[in-house]
This record gives structure tokens, sequence and C-alpha cells, in this order.
């Protein structure tokens, strides 16, 4: 049973604010912590539910094949009560191939394709300038898919040889009670 596993009095972390945030730190990257929980001040923190996380989803060019100009892929199914904090993308490979003059790539959700970040130009070589987009929150009875939306100019999306994109959302879960 790890150190996690099981419910602790802050003082037991130790007495700093500090202290009780590098426990989580220390927190294996991608492990499930659904049930976890550290008991503060008469009540518990589930960190599932509590601490914002940032995920990271490296989309290529073939993740985007169409035989379509237009195409749309899952990147992160928010749980029920989630809220997006942040979402920031940058590609490192422009996309390209075939008669691909223009390619552009935003985050929402369907029916909002830009709601968490604008279209970003991915023909364009790599620059070092994320495009940052905003928070919000989708249903709290529902997962929702949050999705990458790609538009293509002068040849369908599998004209694509070349092209990835890193996309980072920052998220947290509402507590259910």
């Amino acid at each position: 049973m790890s150190f996690l596993d099981t419910p602790r009095d802050l003082p037991q972390l130790g007495v700093t604010r500090a202290d009780f945030y590098r426990q989580i730190e220390n927190a294996t990257p991608g492990a499930d912590f659904a049930g976890p929980t550290i008991k503060v001040a008469g009540g518990a923190v589930n960190i599932a539910d509590s601490v914002p996380r940032w995920i990271k989803v490296t989309k290529g060019y073939a993740d985007f094949a169409a035989g379509a100009t237009t195409n749309d892929i899952e990147v992160l199914l928010l749980p029920p009560n989630g809220v997006i904090q942040a979402v920031a993308y940058q590609h490192g490979a422009a996309f390209g191939g075939g008669g691909l003059s223009a390619l552009t790539i935003s985050v929402g959700v369907t029916g909002n394709a830009t709601k968490y970040g604008a279209a970003r130009d991915v023909v364009a070589a790599p620059n070092t300038l994320n495009t940052l987009g905003g928070g919000g929150t989708e249903s709290n009875a529902a997962s929702a898919s949050i999705r990458a939306f790609a538009s293509a100019t002068g040849d369908n999306l599998n004209a694509a040889t070349t092209g990835s994109i890193d996309i980072w959302i920052c998220y947290a879960v509402l507590p259910s009670s």
C-alpha cells in the first residue's frame, strides 16, 4: 500500500501547505487516483477530483487523415463535472504534403470548434509560441468529448505526409458532493 492509499491528517504530512502539495507532486503521473484521499480540516481531498492536472496529447498528420478537407478527433474525454482550466497547443513539425496550401487546427467541442482555442496555422514553420485557449465547463451529468478540429485548403487531409501537434489541457473534476 502506497503512502497515498491511506487517508492522512495534514499534521502527519507536515505542518506546512508546501508539504501537502509536495506529496501530490510526488505522485506518479498518469496513475489512477480514484479513491486516495488526504484528510484536511475535517474533510477529505480526493486527489483525482480536486487537483488540476495537465495532460499532453500528441497527434500527427495520420490521426487527422480523412478523404475530406475537415475532420475532428477526440483528444480528451472530460469526466462528468469536469472543468477545463486552460488549453495550450503548438505544432512541432509543419503539416504538409499533396496539394495542401493551408491547414489549421483548433480545440473545442462538437458544435463549437474553437471553444477552447482558436485555429492555429500548422503549415507554417513551427515556432516557440503556444496558442493559448481559455477554460469552461461541459456536462455535469455526462462525459464530454474535447476535440481537435483540422481544416485544410488545397487538398484533402489524407494528402498530408508530415506534421504533428502537441496539445496540453489543464482540467479538474468538481466534487460530486
